[in-house]
C-alpha cells in the first residue's frame, strides 16, 4: 500500500505524469456525474413501474 502512495506521490511530482493524473480527475468527475444521472433515472422509472403495476392491477380487478 505505501509503495503505491509513493508511486502516486512521484507520478504527480514528474511532469510527464500530468496528462495521466488529468484524465484520471477528468474520468473520476464524469463518473460520478454517470452515477448521480443513473440514481435519478433509477427513481423515475421505479416511480413509473409502480404507477404502471397499479394501473393494470386495478385494470384486472374491474375489467372495462
Amino acid at each position: 500500500m505505501i509503495f503505491l502512495v509513493r508511486r502516486a506521490v512521484a507520478l504527480y511530482g514528474d511532469e510527464s505524469g500530468s496528462e495521466i493524473l488529468e484524465y484520471a480527475l477528468v474520468t473520476a468527475v464524469l463518473s460520478m456525474a454517470v452515477a448521480a444521472a443513473f440514481a435519478a433515472l433509477a427513481s423515475t422509472a421505479g416511480s413509473a413501474t409502480a404507477g404502471s403495476l397499479n394501473n393494470v392491477s386495478n385494470s384486472g380487478v374491474n375489467p372495462p
